[in-house]
């Protein structure tokens, strides 16, 4: 085992010798010296990262990730001008400006508890204050201020939290939410909610009075989130299981509910812009592209064309006169953009990364039969950007499994793409964002042959075999590559990042894996460490050593340093 400590000191207790040995070869470190700085490099022009603007639109949050801390910094949007206003050792989470743009409100990980715990920050003066309320268990639900900032709403073990901003005490707990409810405010004191998406009843309660109402939605099987405009409740619902998510209106006067938006894709979800009261939505299509469509034909023309550019596009940000949408695109890190409604131009641009040094081809979108169903699943492939020695090519596995991987740039993709790997990212069966009947087949063995089935397609399409193919998995993935490793005789390796290993595969007989490639990196504050600890000690003593764990990291990884430890190990060993 190899553990290694936020410093980037790494030690191993069974091959101490073999790693002294290896810092005192002056050829070896000065090789690894040398990547080290092209993959710091790589990874730091990404940042400072836009995360959002302010309410006003004065300021735009950005954020970099260091090597073993997390900076944020204020941009001015007239002077173009940032400043840094805090570093943390762990990742400031949900951030949210209040209403007043004077303060940022997020929430961290207290590794003691294993919680996220609520702070917030005062821009003029950097000053941090921790709040003595309940921590969630994930920084998942989003923190959500009512109109003008009288109150603040977050979700937290299943409970939805109202609490009042001079006080900071809880003026209303409402149990039993999911942790995947939505909920919005309409005014200083009424808050929409919705229990459960699967039980789609949005409610309405008055923070003041504790006055409560509830709006049913007839033939609605689940509802995934909505906006408030009046007496109007837009939302994205759908009808059947099976179905895609649509575009609706509930008139809360007469409880009528009627079909806004009839789309061949998901609508993910819904608004209304405050200069015209027209409705917007999102759509994801089959290749997780997200598109933005406007009831007014005018703004709609607008956003069509700044499509050619940017294949991600979210609105921010919403002022009446002008918007700030957040974009993104399959070549570049995200930005922001500065919108004038009233003549459709783009008043200001803020790119604060080196993107022109960042730049990742488009991927091939690619569709993968699978033997058992008749619904393929969906993925992207980027293929090596140098034009020699291409070294392997990766599956990337996602967690969840009700997560969705996207085609938009990642530096996972670029990294490994600019050292010599293919990777194709596979969005398996029981992936979010597609049909219900998909994302609810998430039987391990149909995603195995998902896994077969990619396998296959890389063969048939590019000649690429078996002993050229490392399966990766995150989280839930890394379950689904170790049950795929059963049926392939040659693969060339397993990572596993966070990877769930089950009791099964501990306790049962692993000597199908003798002859693979295994690297495991978790973090000590990752529960899912300790079986995975016991996994890998079951296995050859050549495989043993190849689980490492990182100090001060959870279940997902934060730091530069961790994932530049990972990248330069999978480009070392492979």
């Amino acid at each position: 085992m190899i553990i290694r400590n936020s410093s980037g000191f790494m030690v191993s207790f069974q091959y101490l010798f073999s790693l002294l040995l290896l810092l005192n070869i002056s050829c070896e470190r000065s090789s690894t010296h040398f990547l080290d700085n092209e993959l710091s490099d790589i990874m730091g022009m990404q940042y400072p990262m836009v995360v959002n603007s302010s309410p006003k639109g004065r300021f735009v949050l950005l954020k970099k990730r260091c090597s073993n801390s997390f900076k944020l910094f204020v941009l001015n949007t007239n002077s173009s001008k940032y400043e840094e206003i805090d570093n943390s050792r762990f990742s400031q989470l949900s951030l949210t400006w209040h209403p007043n743009e004077k303060e940022i409100f997020f929430q961290k990980l207290n590794p003691e508890i294993k919680k996220y715990e609520l702070f917030k920050i005062d821009i003029a003066t950097n000053k941090k204050k921790k709040l003595d309320l309940p921590p969630s268990k994930n920084a998942i639900p989003p923190l959500k201020w009512s109109t003008q900032g009288e109150r603040l709403a977050y979700l937290a073990d299943n409970n939805l939290y109202v609490v009042d901003y001079e006080s900071l005490n809880i003026e209303l707990i409402i149990p039993n939410i999911n942790d995947y409810s939505v909920f919005e405010w309409q005014s200083a004191s009424v808050l929409y909610y919705v229990e459960n998406p699967i039980n789609p009843l949005i409610k309405r309660i008055n923070v003041t009075t504790k006055q409560e109402s509830t709006f049913n939605l007839p033939n609605i099987n689940e509802v995934k989130g909505f906006s408030i405009n009046g007496t109007k409740i837009i939302f994205s619902g759908r009808k059947q299981p099976d179905q895609y998510f649509q575009g609706y209106e509930l008139n809360m006067k007469d409880g009528d509910v009627t079909k806004l938006v009839c789309s061949e894709y998901n609508i993910s979800n819904v608004g209304y812009f405050k200069m015209d009261d027209s409705s917007y939505y999102y759509n994801r299509n089959e290749n997780g592209i997200l598109k933005l469509t406007c009831s007014d034909s005018r703004i709609n023309v607008f956003f069509k064309n700044l499509s050619a550019s940017y294949q991600h596009i979210e609105i921010d940000n919403d002022l009446g006169r002008c918007i700030f949408l957040k974009v993104g695109s399959f070549s570049y890190p995200n930005g922001i953009l500065k919108i004038n409604l009233e003549n459709l131009m783009i008043e200001k641009k803020f790119f604060p990364s080196k993107e022109d040094q960042l730049s990742l081809t488009k991927p091939e979108f690619v569709e993968i039969p699978n033997n058992y169903s008749k619904l393929k699943a969906p993925g992207y492939f980027w293929k090596s950007n140098t034009k020699k020695d291409v070294k392997k090519t990766i599956i990337y596995v996602h967690g969840g499994p009700y997560l969705q991987s996207t085609p938009m740039w990642k530096d996972r993709h670029k990294i490994l793409t600019e050292y010599g790997f293919n990777v194709l990212v596979l969005n398996y069966h029981g992936s979010s964002g597609y049909s219900k009947t998909y994302s609810e087949t998430n039987d391990i063995w149909v995603q195995t042959l998902d896994i077969i089935g990619t396998i296959k397609w890389l063969k048939k399409s590019y000649d690429i075999n078996e002993n050229d193919i490392i399966l990766m998995g995150s989280s839930y993935g890394g379950r689904i590559v170790l049950n795929t490793a059963n049926y392939m005789e040659n693969l060339a390796g397993i990572v596993l990042i966070s990877g769930v290993v089950d009791l099964y595969d501990i306790s049962n007989d692993t000597s199908y894996l003798e002859e693979i490639k295994i690297y495991g990196f978790y973090g000590d504050l990752d529960s899912l460490s300790l079986n995975a600890e016991l996994f890998f000690n079951k296995l050859t003593p050549s495989n043993s050593e190849h689980f490492v764990l990182f100090n001060d990291e959870g279940h997902q990884f934060h730091m530069t340093s961790t994932w530049l430890f990972i990248y330069k190990y999978l480009i070392e060993k492979y």
